[in-house]
């Protein structure tokens, strides 16, 4: 059993509308949880994308200098164009 407290978030018109927009015949609760959910998995894929790049670049690299190599990619520090 789930226990829910109604909480107050202040949005301007503008935001309000669009979310009202999104949701449809979902309530605001459901709507943000979508949202969180998908943001969530976006975060998982860019940083799986991230590893994937810093394995693909690191290569030949030795490993003492992986760590340098990954504030190239992340920052742009140190890169040599």
């Amino acid at each position: 059993m789930y226990t829910y407290m109604a909480h107050l978030i202040n949005v301007s018109d503008p935001v309000y509308f669009e979310l009202k927009r999104m949701k449809g015949k979902n309530s605001f609760s459901q709507l943000i949880i979508g949202l969180i959910g998908k943001k969530r998995k976006e975060g998982k894929a860019e940083m799986i994308a991230f590893i994937k790049q810093l394995e693909k670049e690191a290569k030949g690299k030795k490993k003492e200098n992986i760590s340098e190599h990954v504030d190239e990619i992340a920052y742009g520090v140190g890169k040599t164009t």
